[in-house]
């Protein structure tokens, strides 16, 4: 487990008899330099949480915040977007949700980082 990220978390779901299995981690500071890396590493971690813990992983959510939607920014989020691309072709599983948040920042407030949340979930 990653300094970013929180434990790996079972639910037992009796009308199937199986676990659903949750993994969450998120953004390091190499998001800032290279976006494409950290959210492809970010897709490899949590499925290896899961697979850890004997899960089959079934899909992952995403959840993309960033500040201004500036030259970098949209440089950040083409990134973080091939890596995701890049973690689903190499794994082979699916992103079935996510969320995008763009343009958050004002004129009095600093813009916030590139940040990027990964939810595997799976079945054990």
């Amino acid at each position: 487990m990653g300094l970013n990220a929180l434990p790996p978390a079972q639910i037992w779901l009796p009308q199937i008899k199986k676990h659903l299995c949750i993994a969450l981690t998120s953004s390091t500071p190499l998001a800032l330099q290279e976006p494409r890396k950290d959210s492809k590493n970010l897709c490899l971690q949590a499925t290896k949480e899961l697979q850890d813990m004997g899960a089959k992983v079934l899909g992952f959510s995403d959840s993309i915040n960033l500040g201004a939607m500036d030259g970098h920014g949209a440089w950040v989020l083409q990134q973080m977007c091939l890596g995701l691309k890049e973690a689903r072709q190499e794994l082979g599983v699916p992103f079935i949700s996510g969320n995008v948040s763009l343009n958050n920042a004002t004129a009095n407030t600093p813009s916030i980082p590139p940040t990027l949340a990964i939810v595997a979930v799976g079945v054990l």
